[in-house]
This record gives structure tokens, sequence and C-alpha cells, in this order.
């Protein structure tokens, strides 16, 4: 889920494939970053959407408020294993987006992400 959170916040700026733990399982989950100029380096125990926001700061990738504010939204929705609570979260993103048709106008990427979910 991890990686589907931040290849989604980061709305394609990323490169973000699924991997092994790189030897480190014990401090998982774990990412690997490349520069840009062929230089990697690996992140440890990325356990939280604070933590995956950093690590796609990190990477110069851009994300607008809009795409963190709803990608907080989706990360908790995708973890909660009430039906009810993950129903009021998507309403609560597609609130924040002004409604399924200013959402649908304007940000239509975020809103089929938060449909899909």
């Amino acid at each position: 889920m991890l990686i589907r959170d931040i290849e989604e916040m980061s709305m394609g700026g990323c490169n973000v494939e699924e991997t092994l733990c790189f030897g480190r399982c014990n401090r998982s989950p774990n990412l690997q970053l490349w520069d840009g100029e062929g230089k990697t380096k690996i992140i440890e125990h990325v356990a939280d959407f604070k933590e995956a926001v950093k690590v796609v700061e990190e990477a110069k990738c851009k994300v607008s408020k809009t795409a963190k504010s709803i990608g907080k939204i989706k990360y908790d929705a995708r973890r909660l294993e009430d039906e009810e609570k993950r129903l009021q979260a998507l309403e609560k993103g597609i609130s924040q987006l002004g409604g399924m048709d200013k959402a649908a106008a304007s940000e239509p990427t975020l809103l089929s992400q938060l449909l899909a979910l």
C-alpha cells in the first residue's frame, strides 16, 4: 500500500517500484531513491504518511498541497477496516475537492483515485 500512496501522491512525478527489503527486512518498509545522477539511497522504516511525504520531497518530486491533503485521506482510508469509516473519509476527500462536479472538472485524477478506493 505504501508504494501506491507515494506513487499517487506524486501524481506520476516519481518512479516507484515495489522491491525486496534490501537485506534490511527488520527495519522495513524500506525504499530506495535515485537522485538522477545515478546515486541511490536506501531509506529505512518508512512507516507512516509523514515519512512517505518526506521521501517524496527528498526525491524532489513536486507534490501540491491538494495532492498531499487528499493523499493523507487516502493513506488513512486504505488502512481502515471499518467500511463506514472508510466511506466517511472518502466523502471528506470529495468535499475537500469541492464536491463531485467541481472535482471532476478541476482534479479528475485525485477524484478518480478517491473513487477507486
